[in-house]
């Protein structure tokens, strides 16, 4: 079926393709009426501005609103550490990757996100920076992240010292909801301007808010566009066309349908673009905290066209047949680099006569999308133009929806995550109990 932001195939899911381990036309009609009934909650959801993490209109008025903030960030500094972990980082680092090549140009300064405490790397970081010309972005939904906030104290403890108090105000913004938390008070002591992020919108949900949108403005990344192809895509999801035609429903049929009727629970994510590595690793955050819980859930894995060919391929293709690998290519790869083929004597030379990079590219990933489908392993494939700001919107909200989809059909909360929410508490419980 066509989207204007992607074309999705999932006929690799289909016993008709596969066999065995399909599913039958049947079976995918029964698990999309399943995902109709999930489709109209969501529907009517979104009319009564209950999921603001795909309002786009609110997201677009936040734009205006940020785009003065990033610019100014963007001007004076050469340096911008993002401060945070999970759904705080993986958006923002999911649109720098995949669309700041686009935006590159000498005067953007440098981001990195610092998602992890390992003291051996934020020591390593500390060489490497130059704190006078080092902005601090640092987001934290709750306020209350234990690692995120102890990043944010030792950072700030590095600016004072080294410059006074009074300039510590200058490198940092805190993003956090409006409650009394701990980063928020901090912020507020020392004069560090907040920046409200909405407590309604989790921070897996966030890459279209605050959280993902200040990262993405100081890289220079298109936004607007961004934001337009999340509105396109939405628009076709509310609107009242058939369930037959909505991306995000037949995508969650055949998920739902593998799992709950195959048993095959483990979802591969498998992009052919480097530009997609970091969309890898926020789509896996998504579907395994929205998902996960009271038993259910689908097991998301990573893997990275043509790199996983020659290391996990051998396990999809001849391991335990659990898994359906989800695969997405771009078609704009004109004007790749030819091979050399006349430096290569014998037998394998005429295999590069006349073929680019690019050619080559394409023929490994269709050969392994060919390769799991032979040995009757569940595939679909995502089919874009080319990975602009809009077709990304679009993409992402897609997999959003799929999941707030699965959501229903799994009968667990989406939006929630108290598992993780009690190891928090247990992490608070170790450090209090260690003095």
């Amino acid at each position: 079926m066509v989207n204007a932001a992607f074309v999705q195939d999932i006929e690799g899911c289909m016993a008709s393709t596969i066999g065995s381990y399909g599913i039958s036309n049947q079976e995918f009609q029964e698990e999309l009426s399943y995902c109709g009934r999930a489709l109209a909650d969501f529907r009517l959801a979104c009319q009564n501005k209950k999921i603001p993490a795909l309002d786009m209109v609110q997201s677009m008025q936040s734009l205006e609103e940020l785009v003065p903030i990033a610019e100014k960030i963007s001007e004076k500094f050469r340096t911008v550490l993002v401060l945070g972990v999970g759904g705080s980082s993986l958006g923002g680092s999911a649109l720098i990757d995949s669309l700041g090549v686009l935006a590159s140009d000498n005067k953007r300064p440098d981001l990195r996100f610092v998602d992890n405490i390992d003291p051996e790397s934020v020591e390593g970081l500390l060489a490497t920076i130059s704190l006078d010309t080092t902005f601090f972005l640092v987001i934290s939904k709750s306020g209350k992240t234990l690692s995120t906030l102890a990043q944010f104290l030792i950072f700030c403890d590095l600016v004072a010292s080294s410059f006074g108090r009074q300039v510590v105000p200058d490198h940092f913004i805190v993003v956090t909801e409006a409650s009394a938390n701990p980063l928020r008070r901090s912020a507020g002591r020392m004069g560090i301007r907040v920046l409200d992020h909405n407590p309604e919108i989790g921070g897996r949900f966030s890459i279209f808010s605050v959280a993902g949108l200040v990262p993405a403005l100081i890289a220079g990344i298109d936004c607007r566009g961004l934001l337009d192809g999340a509105a396109v895509a939405l628009e076709t999801i509310l609107s009242e066309t058939p369930i037959e035609t909505i991306e995000a429903a037949r995508g969650a049929a055949v998920i739902a349908g593998l799992a709950k009727r195959r048993k095959i629970i483990t979802n591969v994510m498998m992009p052919y673009s480097d530009r997609l590595r970091n969309f890898g690793f926020w789509y896996r955050q998504l579907v395994a905290e929205s998902l996960g819980k009271d038993g259910e859930g689908i097991l998301p894995v990573n893997a990275m066209g043509t790199v996983d060919q020659h290391s996990q391929l051998q396990l999809f293709l001849d391991g335990p047949p659990d898994k359906m690998v989800t695969f997405i290519g771009i078609s704009s790869l004109e004007g790749s680099r030819l091979i050399p083929s006349s430096l290569l004597d014998g037998a394998e030379g005429p295999l590069f006569a006349n073929i680019s990079l690019g050619d080559l590219f394409e023929a490994e990933y269709m050969a392994t999308i060919k390769s799991l489908t032979s040995a009757g392993r569940p595939t679909r494939k995502f089919a874009l133009s080319s990975l602009g700001a809009e077709n990304l919107g679009g993409l992402l909200t897609h997999f959003m929806v799929e999941v707030i989809l699965l959501g229903g059909r799994f009968r667990v909360n989406p939006f929630d995550q108290p598992a993780v929410e009690t190891g928090k508490k247990m992490a608070r419980e170790l450090l209090l109990n260690s003095h």
